[in-house]
């Protein structure tokens, strides 16, 4: 949407035929190198004491930023390669062009490693 690729019809009626397992967000970061167990860790101990959301926990303490968080809540809600995967088989997306977009996204993804790298 953001990059004007798929207008909200099209992505809407993928979304609809797309189900997927929800990764807990302090899973998900360490599964893309965001957060390392020890600052999970930290995170959690923070969590506990607030009672604030994991996300929100680790914005606060200055271990991702919230433009992080949000990619990261993006890819919890709808993993792109499951996104990819229904809008090809629904016939709205060529697979060549499906696998340039992920290609693109995961270029992002490991540009906001490196991102979260310079912070920590």
């Amino acid at each position: 949407m953001q990059n004007q690729i798929f207008d909200i019809p099209t992505i809407s009626r993928a979304l609809l035929e797309t189900s997927s397992e929800r990764l807990r967000i302090g899973s998900l970061a360490q599964l893309l190198g965001v957060l390392t167990p020890p600052q999970i860790e930290e995170v959690r101990r923070r969590q506990r004491t607030t009672g604030e959301r994991f996300g929100n926990c680790a914005v606060g303490s200055g271990l991702i930023t919230e433009d992080q968080l949000s990619v990261l809540l993006a890819i919890q809600a709808e993993p792109p390669n499951l996104l990819a995967r229904t809008l090809t088989t629904l016939g709205l997306l060529e697979k060549r062009r499906a696998d340039e977009l992920l290609a693109q996204y995961r270029d992002f993804l490991s540009e906001m490693q490196s991102n979260v790298a310079a912070v920590v």
